[in-house]
């Protein structure tokens, strides 16, 4: 077995040694209480951690962290949502979402929004260990295929087919709906999940249907479940961070 590495040591205003800070925020308990396990194993001081956007941007603004794990659904607030929140206020706040849902729907948008990292939770420890080593080296840690999608895009090029298009035309919201619905949430449910009225998810979902040129709910339902419900996740492709494009640069 590798031995683990220890992560970089922060100084503190006085020059003294201290261990990078970290904030948890995931809407499961248990999924906290094994975060915070690892974090600890590799020398991380979990500073505080909640279960919604709302409880986070105010410890954030109390006590802000080096790092954050962040998980994308939250009760009422989404995670993306709080880091457009977040990046005004604490600019230097290193943001790695930890998340469930394939990367193709959210990493682009997390990358826009700031975070510097997107793991999915299917992966390996060891994955996970090495995206937060990444971060906090001040690197970004996306998948190759994230990566480079970004950066065509940047120069007004795009490597996705037109049958996946018409996905990212839709807002983050309406995304988070259409997780939900790909979980059987019926728009009651999502309502009360998201802490939003009956009337708003139906908005959304009607928008959805319309975007993603689907004739009735139904078919919208069918398309969250077969996109976004349990096994959809396409395979997990090798990481890629900044430090490799430095390496690149420096021997060229």
């Amino acid at each position: 077995m590798k031995p683990k590495r220890s992560v970089p040591i922060r100084k503190n205003q006085r020059g003294k040694k201290r261990s990078p800070r970290v904030a948890i925020v995931d809407s499961h308990p248990c999924m906290r209480l094994g975060i915070s396990e690892v974090l600890s194993g590799l020398g991380l001081t979990v500073l505080w951690q909640c279960g919604s956007a709302e409880q986070a941007l105010l410890f954030a603004q109390e006590q802000a962290p080096d790092l954050m794990i962040l998980g994308i659904l939250l009760p009422g607030k989404c995670g993306l949502e709080l880091i457009k929140d977040l990046k005004p206020l604490l600019p230097s706040l290193k943001i790695l979402v930890y998340s469930m849902h394939d990367e193709e729907f959210y990493a682009e948008r997390c990358l826009q929004a700031g975070a510097l990292g997107y793991v999915e939770k299917v992966t390996s420890l060891d994955h996970f260990r090495k995206a937060i080593h990444a971060l906090m080296e001040g690197s970004l840690f996306y998948s190759r295929r994230i990566a480079n999608s970004a950066l065509l895009r940047s120069n007004g090029r795009t490597t996705r087919t037109s049958s996946r298009e018409n996905i990212h035309k839709v807002t983050d919201r309406e995304l988070e709906i259409l997780i939900l619905m790909a979980r059987g949430l019926d728009a009651r449910a999502t309502s009360e999940n998201l802490h939003i009225s009956h009337r708003t998810v139906q908005v959304h979902r009607n928008n959805l249907r319309i975007k993603l040129g689907f004739k009735s709910t139904a078919q919208l339902y069918a398309y969250a479940i077969s996109a976004h419900g349990p096994g959809s996740s396409t395979n997990l492709q090798q990481p890629w961070d900044g430090r490799e494009r430095r390496k690149q640069s420096g021997s060229s």
